[in-house]
């Protein structure tokens, strides 16, 4: 007999945000993929952005993930 635990399987892509030293932002994305009780994580991407405004203040959340978003693109363009 198979639990439910063991015929599970799914796919996620996951975008983490994170505080990197003083100004900056990390953004990662993940790629998770789940069989069973088996998970497999694969990093997709990762860039630092600056999540200060021009006064020095930290950006809002929609405006740090236009940056987050950004930063990846222009990551993908270098190559």
């Amino acid at each position: 007999m198979i639990s439910a635990a063991d015929s599970q399987q799914w796919t996620e892509v996951r975008m983490t945000i994170r505080r990197n030293g003083v100004g900056n932002g990390l953004v990662t994305v993940i790629h998770r993929q789940v069989s069973g009780q088996k998970i497999w994580d694969r990093r997709l991407d990762t860039a630092t952005f600056n999540r200060l405004d021009s006064d020095g203040n930290e950006v809002d959340l929609p405006e740090a993930l236009r940056r987050a978003v950004a930063a990846l693109e222009a990551q993908r363009q270098r190559g």
